[in-house]
């Protein structure tokens, strides 16, 4: 009986230092995968100028948002025309105005990207994250 109940006890301890060695190997290896899909261009920053930098984009932004919409405002409708050369002058226009309005989206939407890079090292080194469910995540997923 006590060479049964030995056994047994063995046997646990070396499925308990499987799974320890497992998890360990399974969250270094997680570890770097995180840290090697995750570029940080911010990281050399300080906090002060993270904080700069957000509060500059906002406002930029902002005034971005407002040039989308006056462009928007002056492109107005496609206007019905009778003649082909006036059909062709407004087919023109209707593109110059239509490039125009995407050049604009496009510089905004690079602005928002940059602020979403900037508020998310800002969440990094806050550590502001649920630490046990990252440990855990990092442990488990394989």
């Amino acid at each position: 009986m006590a060479k049964s109940n030995a056994g047994s006890g063995l046997l646990v301890v070396v499925l308990l230092l499987g799974l320890l060695v497992g998890g360990a190997f399974n969250y270094r290896r997680n570890l770097e995968a995180e840290t090697a899909e995750r570029p940080r261009p911010y990281r050399t920053l300080s906090d002060a100028e993270v904080e700069q930098l957000i509060a500059a984009y906002r406002v930029e932004i902002e005034a971005w948002q407002g040039r989308v919409a006056d462009t928007r405002d002056q492109t107005g409708g496609v206007r019905e025309r009778a003649h082909l050369d006036a059909r062709i002058r407004e087919f023109e226009r209707v593109h110059r105005s239509g490039r125009g309005e995407r050049a604009v989206g496009q510089e905004l939407a690079g602005r928002q990207i940059e602020l979403e890079k900037l508020e998310e090292e800002q969440r990094l080194r806050s550590g502001s994250q649920d630490l046990v469910a990252l440990h855990l995540r990092r442990l488990l997923t394989l």
